[in-house]
C-alpha cells in the first residue's frame, strides 16, 4: 500500500510539474509574441518618421475614419 501511495504521489507531482512547465511555456510564448509586436511597431514608426521627413504624413498621424456618431436625443 505504501508503494501505491508513493506511485500516486509521483504521478501527481509529475502532472503538477507538467502543468507548471506548460504554463511557463505559454507565458514565454506570449512574451515573445509581444516582443515581436513591439519590434514591428518600432519599425513601422521609424519608417513613418523617415517618410514624414521626406514630406509624407506618417500613417499614425492620419485622421482615423470614425463611425458616424448617434444623433443626440
Amino acid at each position: 500500500q505504501a508503494e501505491e501511495e508513493a506511485q500516486r504521489r509521483a504521478v501527481r507531482e509529475a502532472a503538477e510539474r507538467a502543468e507548471r512547465e506548460a504554463a511557463e511555456a505559454r507565458r514565454k510564448a506570449e512574451d515573445e509574441r509581444h516582443r515581436h509586436e513591439d519590434e514591428a511597431k518600432r519599425k513601422a514608426e521609424t519608417e513613418a518618421k523617415k517618410r514624414f521627413g521626406e514630406g509624407e504624413q506618417p500613417s499614425a498621424a492620419r485622421p482615423a475614419t470614425a463611425a458616424p456618431s448617434a444623433p443626440a436625443p
